[in-house]
């Protein structure tokens, strides 16, 4: 799975910017731009405060969609 990919496409899905994501799940912009660009790989406590923030379980976000 592709992290950078799946959390750029469900932040846009949900009309959410870098920097209110960034806010919301309290990490800097400048890393989290640099997960969507595949520079950092997140921990998954940093891909848990991501998925809190858009409001999507881990298990969802680690889904294969169909």
């Amino acid at each position: 799975m592709d992290i950078a990919k799946r959390v750029k496409t469900i932040r846009e899905s949900k009309g959410i910017s870098v920097y209110k994501l960034a806010k919301t799940s309290g990490i800097s912009s400048t890393y989290l731009y640099e997960v969507e660009m595949g520079k950092k790989q997140p921990t998954v406590e940093i891909i848990s405060r991501i998925c809190d923030a858009l409001d999507i379980s881990l298990a969802d976000f680690f889904a294969e969609s169909k």
